[in-house]
């Protein structure tokens, strides 16, 4: 296993592990339990501590990809901001957390505005999950890519049916 194979193992946890959490914890406002918004909280948060590991993989996942045909560089910069754009916002999402289980543990009248502030961070780190999912797809499958990748004789490589390529 290297960096690379580590990297995409590990970064679909916080993807979708905060779209999990999130959902949990909506789910524990509009039924009014107590309980599933705690839950909600603790998927927020496991998942959310998952980002750290994923950016720093990434480092070492870019040194195994970018001399591979069809990876630019400029896409793995635009992959590499955004990602860092959400360990931002999930900087902020995990004392929010920590304070939101202070709060629901010493019953402090503020547990309610923190968790709609939890809920509203979280929102912000599943947009930058699906931009920081979809960039780093594009790395290395072209099909993804709003802009094709060209052949070695510059022409547009297209699948047709059969799996076999065809030149446009």
């Amino acid at each position: 296993m290297n960096t690379a194979h580590l990297h995409m193992l590990i970064n679909h946890l916080p993807i979708v592990g905060v779209i999990v959490g999130f959902v949990i914890l909506l789910s524990g406002y509009l039924f009014k339990s107590q309980l599933t918004r705690r839950i909600g909280n603790i998927t927020l948060f496991f998942s959310a501590v998952f980002v750290y590991p994923s950016f720093n993989t990434g480092e070492g996942a870019e040194e195994v990809v970018e001399n591979l045909p069809g990876v630019s560089e400029g896409i793995i910069e635009k992959h590499e901001e955004l990602a860092e754009q959400m360990v931002n916002f999930v900087t902020i999402l995990l004392p929010l957390l920590l304070l939101t289980f202070y709060a629901e543990w010493k019953q402090k009248s503020f547990l309610k505005y923190a968790q709609l502030a939890v809920l509203a961070v979280s929102f912000i780190v599943i947009v930058y999950g699906k931009l920081v999912g979809t960039s780093g797809g594009e790395i290395r499958h072209t099909e993804i890519r709003k802009e094709q990748v060209k052949g070695s004789e510059g022409e547009l490589k297209v699948g047709n049916e059969e799996g076999e390529e065809e030149e446009d």
